[in-house]
């Protein structure tokens, strides 16, 4: 026996709506959480420079690397000297510490050669450069030798403007 009609015609169409819908919600599902990271990138601040008078500080092993520009901001042409303000754990400052400065572009693969950090005569600080920079994204990759022996390195993301 054959049974025809309307009702049987959506009862042989429901499962194909079915998968579709299914398949329509998986789509928007990766839609919305793509669009979720995008905006979240767009929301993300981007590292900064440190304006005149402010600094930025990364732990390298149990020191603490200061970084100070001079002059700041940064200008894209004038020359630029980056000064490192070397601490231990209890904020002393440390004497005797060796230090290796080399700057890049990410961005455009390319950098700059290393240069080893020169003491200015106060305690714990030491400088790199000048070095007259591009506009653009720059990184300062600082490698530390300290008087005990022990070594690390951190890198600073710096805005040429």
């Amino acid at each position: 026996m054959r049974v025809e009609g309307p009702e049987v015609e959506q009862m042989r169409e429901a499962p194909r709506a079915g998968g579709r819908g299914v398949a329509l919600l998986v789509a928007l599902a990766v839609i919305a959480t793509l669009a979720g990271g995008w905006l979240v990138d767009g929301l993300a601040t981007a590292p900064r420079e440190p304006a005149s008078g402010e600094s930025m500080s990364r732990q390298v092993g149990l020191a603490t690397v200061t970084l100070a520009l001079s002059p700041a901001p940064l200008r894209a042409g004038r020359p630029e000297s980056f000064i490192l303000r070397v601490t231990d754990a209890t904020g002393a400052a440390v004497a005797g510490a060796q230090a290796r400065c080399a700057l890049s572009m990410p961005t455009m693969a390319m950098g700059l050669p290393g240069e080893a950090a020169r003491p200015t005569g106060e305690p714990g600080e030491y400088v790199c450069g000048p070095h007259a920079l591009a506009m653009g994204a720059w990184a300062l990759d600082v490698a530390l030798r300290l008087p005990d022996g022990a070594s690390g390195r951190t890198t600073f993301t710096l805005n040429v403007a």
